[in-house]
């Protein structure tokens, strides 16, 4: 196959949806599609279907962000059926592919969006004047899993340090959520992660069922995470109100412990593919306040700005941005 200079192939691969982009001679995102992931058996198909479809030729590079640490050539995405060599994949497509995480490219494109793609969290906007780490910023988020990275500015460079702390332990808040995690123990038969409880594959699932044998609720909308915000914020179910409230209130629990963890007093950004689909309601839920309920330094978290991050491409905007590293 041809290779065309000058342009590069940008993808945002995750469990459900995979987004694809040109990156024009200008490095200007172009032509993005949207492929559902399932229907693949590797990034590879995802790329050559896009090309395909777009009558592109083969570019010089290829940047794909994906939901795993990037430490050794074999990815075994844990979300998805996807299991690959990254050096297969460059072959197969017969050009140069880079992976990274998916997060340490979202963590880049912070300083790259505008004002209009942030829904504001808090009504602090500024950081802490004295940090314990300059500008940093940690970046959340649920999509299938659940996904971390702290980005960094020093002299006016920035650099990301992507994490697993969807992989890290649960800690409960309250005495309602010590008995989500005694039934959550009892059915798994082990200590319970982040993602376990907050990621929407199957966290959200569980913790509807669960609420639901705790509360003694008949659930009337499926355990499913589009069928809990449509349940909650549009046909107004108490029960789903009360569910969606705690996700956002866990949600803040594991906000502010990352930044405790980490001295991140730069702001907290929160993306993924699940949370910007009610953005409204996070902002009047209880978010706030579980982020805040840490003994002691409530002071201190109070000066932490905290962001929704509503564009829908933020992922490639952070390529874009890591680009000229490999340029």
């Amino acid at each position: 196959m041809k290779h065309k200079p000058l342009e590069v192939i940008i993808a945002d691969m995750g469990a459900t949806y995979s987004r694809v982009a040109l990156l024009d001679e200008y490095q200007a995102i172009r032509h993005v599609k949207t492929y559902a992931s399932n229907q693949f058996d590797s990034p590879a198909m995802v790329i050559n279907a896009y090309l395909t479809e777009q009558a592109l030729m083969m570019p010089n590079l290829v940047l794909i962000a994906v939901a795993a640490p990037i430490s050794q050539d074999q990815l075994n995405l844990t979300n998805i059926h996807w299991d690959f060599s990254q050096q297969a994949i460059a072959n197969e497509l017969n050009t140069k592919v880079v992976f990274l995480n998916d997060f340490e490219a979202l963590s880049m494109a912070l300083d790259h969006i505008s004002d209009s793609d942030l829904l504001p969290l808090t009504t602090n906007s500024n950081p802490l004047s004295i940090a314990l780490m300059p500008q940093a910023k940690i970046v959340i988020g649920t999509g299938t899993g659940f996904g971390t990275a702290m980005a960094i500015t020093l002299n006016g460079e920035t650099q990301s340090f992507p994490s697993e702390g969807g992989h890290s332990l649960y800690a409960p808040q309250d005495l309602f959520e010590i008995a989500i995690m005694q039934q959550l123990m009892d059915q798994l038969g082990r200590p319970i992660i982040t993602e376990d409880i907050l990621g929407c594959k199957k966290g959200i699932t569980r913790l509807t069922k669960i609420m639901a044998d705790l509360e003694g609720v008949t659930l009337d909308f499926e355990p499913t995470a589009e069928a809990l915000v449509l349940a909650a914020c549009e046909n107004q179910s108490p029960f789903a109100i009360q569910v969606l409230n705690r996700y956002c209130m866990m949600l803040g629990n594991v906000a502010s412990n990352l930044v405790l963890n980490t001295g991140a007093t730069g702001g907290i950004y929160i993306g993924g593919g699940f949370a910007p689909r009610f953005g409204e309601f996070l902002q009047q839920s209880d978010f706030y306040s579980a982020f805040l309920n840490k003994a002691k330094v409530e002071s201190l978290l109070e000066n932490i700005p905290i962001y929704l991050i509503t564009h829908p491409y933020a992922t490639l905007v952070g390529l874009q941005h890591i680009l000229p590293r490999y340029l």
